[in-house]
């Protein structure tokens, strides 16, 4: 009867989780890549479900609100405001409401210029890391239906994390669904492109230099570690395409949750181990990448993420790199503090990245020893299929799959 009650709540939790319906977000952008200029208009409704008698956003504090609109706000405010969780002080919106079950859409109409990092007369990038978007308080990450529009000078390519479902010349519109700060576009005045084939095509597009031999090898190895990912932990829910963003401003790589990925180096290098390691920890993503940002449950991104790209590394016959690389997180993890309840405001940037990154990629490890490949891939790819956002219901799954004493006995390392 424990375990039929256990299930029940499992599945209620998913149903629920499924149902939630993702905000819809309209994004009109102009960009002049010359001028690393651009102005932008973005449109946020809000479900009538969710009533909502206050709605807040957070911007980048460089840039120039232009405009603000909401029909039926009673009371619109902006004001600067320190953000402990990006450390900095934003551009803090509030529109308040009379209460009722009415659809809260805004209007939020806005100008700035991109920091060299992320601008060149050459390229010009927008996306998460770039800050450009606007987002709910704590709710970065949360799910959104977007259509991107984007205007360049004719002379520019403009491509995203996706093909466009409108296109003319300096036009491109685009339509997904990812999280609220990663609608991504790149202009470029040449982009090179290659596409594997089936079964799951993967496209490299590389702004303002020419393809070369290490991106043939990149594209590669990436069409490896999707066909790994999608027969193990995507086995659920697998990657049906997969897009890769060469920028070459040499800045670091990360993951979009619309099956995509951003790699800014220039040397980027898989036959190196590093870099075949940084494509398979951001390709996970895929699935792990609903977690809190904002909390100790940012280890079921990261730390999953990590741990994912260590079983391909061991599954391309390179058990001893396997070894080595897990021995590395198990020294950095020592001494470290628990997971569960972890506040990452509280500790320096090399603590979080050892308990969130390393801590949870060696507790992976053990529970991985504990229960065996079979066991253990299993419940992965039940954790990835069903976004699980939170580590109770992390804890919930292994204890339908491998009972009560294992799930204590997790619970123990998360909270040591």
């Amino acid at each position: 009867m424990k375990y039929l009650f256990l299930l029940l709540s499992i599945i209620l939790s998913s149903l629920s989780s499924s149902a939630a319906t993702p905000n819809q977000v309209q994004i009109a952008v102009k960009l002049e890549p010359r001028t690393k200029q651009f102005w932008c208009r973005y449109t946020l409704t809000l479900p009538a479900d969710a009533a909502e008698t206050s709605v807040q956003l957070n911007l980048n504090k460089a840039f120039t609100i232009t405009g603000l609109e909401s029909h039926g706000a009673v009371r619109k405010q902006i004001a600067p405001r320190f953000y402990a969780t990006a450390g900095d002080t934003v551009q803090a919106i509030e529109l308040t409401y009379r209460p009722g079950k009415q659809r809260r859409r805004v209007v939020l109409t806005y100008q700035g210029t991109m920091p060299p990092k992320f601008a060149t007369p050459e390229v010009m990038e927008l996306s998460g890391h770039s800050n450009w978007l606007p987002s709910r308080p704590l709710r970065e990450y949360e799910l959104i239906d977007y259509v991107l529009q984007v205007q360049a000078p004719e002379t520019y390519r403009i491509i995203s994390s996706r093909p466009p479902i409108r296109h003319s010349q300096g036009r491109s519109t685009f339509r997904g669904l990812t999280s609220a700060i990663e609608p991504t576009v790149v202009a470029a005045e040449h982009v090179y492109e290659a596409t594997t084939g089936a079964p799951t095509p993967i496209k490299v597009s590389k702004a303002a230099a020419p393809l070369l031999h290490p991106d043939s090898l990149m594209l590669s190895e990436a069409e490896r570690v999707v066909a790994f990912y999608n027969r193990s932990i995507g086995q659920q829910d697998p990657i049906p395409r997969f897009a890769i963003l060469l920028t070459g401003a040499d800045r670091d790589a990360f993951a979009l949750l619309d099956n995509a990925a951003v790699i800014t180096y220039p040397d980027f290098d898989v036959r190196k181990r590093i870099d075949q390691l940084v494509l398979a920890h951001e390709i996970s993503h895929k699935w792990w990448a609903y977690g809190s940002f904002n909390d100790y449950n940012d280890w079921l991104n990261e730390a999953f993420a990590t741990y994912s790209s260590l079983l391909y590394l061991r599954a391309t016959a390179d058990t001893a790199g396997y070894r080595q690389e897990l021995a590395k997180r198990v020294a950095s993890a020592a001494g470290a503090p628990a997971i569960i309840g972890f506040d990452k405001t509280a500790h320096s940037y090399p603590t979080y990245r050892r308990v969130v990154y390393d801590k949870g990629t060696v507790i992976l490890a053990a529970l991985h020893d504990r229960l065996g490949d079979a066991s253990f891939l299993a419940i992965l790819a039940t954790t990835a299929a069903r976004k699980t956002s939170s580590t109770s219901e992390f804890l919930l799954i292994v204890e339908q799959a491998a009972g009560l004493e294992t799930r204590q006995w997790l619970e123990k390392l998360l909270s040591t």
